[in-house]
């Protein structure tokens, strides 16, 4: 009985400093796949952010920059633009709007409302000088919103600030100016 006892006691001790031993080693291993599975989600999670980020720039703000230049908004308020440059902003927004926050959202708004003014108008040779000029305050006011995402987004993935050197003409030159 006494040997079986102390074989007991001899198991028992070694379970416990198996289980010491085991312990450290379970909890490093916890730890180091824990940490790793929550780096990896962070990284996939910021990779994912900065592909969204580039796809919007460019499939929207890298096409609409280009639009602002062959359009000549610098010269010219949006009522004055070529209907097919007017029809090009109003399909280059509406099929992009996914890629917009609510600062440019805002404005969208407010400028399809007067922009539906104008084209009913334009139908029924009913337009007016303040729904022209509300209609061009309101597309500078988008344009304006574009360019200031599209030069936020370029500074987060690394490309030139084309948005920045676009509002800068813009403001400088753009009809925004003819309107104050």
């Amino acid at each position: 009985v006494k040997e079986r006892l102390v074989f007991e006691l001899y198991i028992m001790k070694t379970m416990v400093m198996m289980m010491s031993a085991l312990i450290p080693g379970l909890l490093v291993a916890v730890v180091t796949l824990t940490g790793t599975f929550l780096i990896n989600m962070l990284q996939t999670w910021l990779s994912n952010r900065r592909a969204a980020r580039r796809e919007a720039y460019d499939n929207f703000y890298i096409p609409f920059i280009a639009l602002l230049y062959s359009a000549d908004v610098w010269n010219l308020n949006f009522s004055e633009l070529p209907e097919r440059k007017q029809v090009e902003f109003y399909k280059l927004i509406i099929e992009n709007i996914r890629y917009m926050d609510d600062s440019i959202l805002e404005w969208v708004d407010v400028f399809y409302g007067h922009l539906s003014d104008f084209l009913f108008g334009k139908r029924a040779d009913t337009l007016d000088a303040g729904l022209l000029r509300h209609l061009d305050e309101v597309f500078a006011c988008v344009v304006e919103s574009v360019l200031k995402r599209a030069n936020g987004l370029a500074k987060k993935i690394h490309q030139p600030q084309l948005g920045g050197h676009a509002l800068k003409l813009y403001q400088e030159t753009g009809p925004a100016m003819l309107l104050i």
